[in-house]
C-alpha cells in the first residue's frame, strides 16, 4: 500500500450524464407506475383491459411455486395476495403490469 485517497466527489461534468440518465429513469418509472395504478383501479371496478388501451394476456392457473416470464421474483406471491376481482400494478423496471386475479381454485 503505497497512500490513502481520502474519498471525494465525483465532479460535476464526469457524472452529468449518469444523473441525467437515472432522473429520466426514475422518473418515467413513476410515472409509468402512477398511470398504471389508475389502469388497475379502473380494471378492479370493471373495466376491460382493452377499454383501457392495454393488451391483455391470460396465464394459465399458477402454483405458489411457479414463476411467471418478464416478471418480478415476487410476481406470483403478489398474485397469491389478492382476492379474486382484484386488480394492482406491479412495477417491473421503468415498466409496470397490470394484474387482475380471476379466480383463485384449491
Amino acid at each position: 500500500l503505497d497512500a490513502v485517497t481520502p474519498p471525494a466527489p465525483i465532479p460535476f461534468e464526469e457524472a452529468r450524464g449518469a444523473v441525467e440518465a437515472a432522473w429520466r429513469s426514475e422518473r418515467t418509472a413513476a410515472a409509468t407506475l402512477a398511470r398504471a395504478e389508475a389502469d388497475a383501479e379502473a380494471i378492479a371496478g370493471g373495466a376491460g383491459f382493452e377499454e383501457r388501451g392495454l393488451a391483455p394476456a391470460t396465464e394459465p392457473p399458477l402454483t405458489r411455486r411457479d414463476f411467471v416470464a418478464g416478471t418480478t421474483p415476487d410476481f406470483v406471491a403478489a398474485a397469491f395476495a389478492m382476492a379474486p376481482g382484484q386488480a394492482r400494478a406491479i412495477p417491473v423496471g421503468e415498466s409496470a403490469l397490470v394484474v387482475r386475479v380471476d379466480a383463485v381454485e384449491p
